[in-house]
């Protein structure tokens, strides 16, 4: 899993995927769903460029579910 910041609040996002259903989850720090996207109908490369409108400046766990699979990486957006 890749994840790299374009712009404020947004993400560039690339995995490989095995599913045809890429979840992709924002939380803030104490647990809450912030926000969340679904994407279906993905091919083998997954990538996303995706702007989280709804976070304010801070840090963040971004979770990425593939399938069974699941990554979460630490987020700080400035």
């Amino acid at each position: 899993l890749h994840v790299r910041s374009r712009r404020q609040r947004q993400m560039c996002i690339r995995d490989r995927v095995n599913t045809d259903k890429v979840s992709v989850q924002l939380y803030d720090v104490r647990g809450r769903l912030i926000d969340e996207k679904n994407y279906y109908n993905t091919v083998a490369n997954f990538s996303e460029s995706i702007l989280f409108k709804e976070a304010s400046s801070g840090l963040y766990l971004l979770k990425v579910i593939n399938g069974a699979l699941q990554t979460t990486r630490k987020l700080i957006i400035k």
